[in-house]
């Protein structure tokens, strides 16, 4: 399947909340970002302490490895390829799909991606959080609950931000940092035109 949406969304994070959450169904782990895609049959080798004498030998093994057509490894997989895009196509057009007893969860932030995925309509978009969604993250990260004056200072904040999850954790780390409140924060962004929160996320 695959996930996709805006950069910084929160879509390798969900991917990795799954794979958490069913550790217990998928003992095996696989995690291939575009840092990684490279060298991603090399690791599995080492990881797994698969035999081969050849770069071209470990990818035939890993690739074996995840197949499990002969029973290779013990218990599921699950493989996270994160950030699937058409600079990694080789990598992709080139991994076994025919992967027995696990699963594939790919990310990306291009939408013409999912065809080229080919996971047969297996797939959806994460979006931009609800307003009750993103003053609770909010709260978790600043460590207290939004409440009174805040939390209509809270939603001017979120509406420049577009209740982006990435931006509401900058805002938030920046927050912190500066010991400002929603009310500061929202006063310094009418005042700038929004020049303080785009040091803030883009700095």
């Amino acid at each position: 399947m695959a996930i996709h949406g805006l950069p910084g969304i929160g879509k390798t994070q969900l991917a990795l909340h799954y794979a958490k959450k069913h550790k217990d169904l998928y003992p095996y782990v696989l995690f291939a970002s575009t840092d990684t895609m490279d060298d991603f049959y090399t690791l599995v080798c080492a990881e797994l302490g698969l035999t081969a004498n050849s770069d071209e030998q470990c990818r035939a093994v890993a690739k074996r490895w995840l197949r499990n057509g002969n029973g290779e490894r013990s218990a599921a997989c699950l493989v996270i390829i994160d950030g699937a895009s058409e600079w990694n196509l080789p990598f992709l057009e080139g991994f076994p799909r025919d992967i027995r007893d696990g699963r594939i969860v790919f990310t990306t932030s291009h939408r013409h991606m999912v065809e080229r995925l080919d996971v047969d309509g297996r797939w959806f978009e994460v979006t931009c959080l609800e307003n009750d969604g993103a003053i609770d993250l909010f709260s978790e990260l600043l460590g207290k609950p939004v409440t009174g004056s805040e939390l209509e200072a809270a939603g001017r904040v979120l509406a420049s931000l577009n209740n982006h999850t990435l931006a509401i954790t900058h805002v938030a780390q920046y927050m912190g940092t500066a010991h400002l409140g929603f009310s500061e924060l929202a006063g310094f962004f009418c005042s700038s035109g929004g020049s303080m929160l785009r040091v803030c996320l883009f700095r």
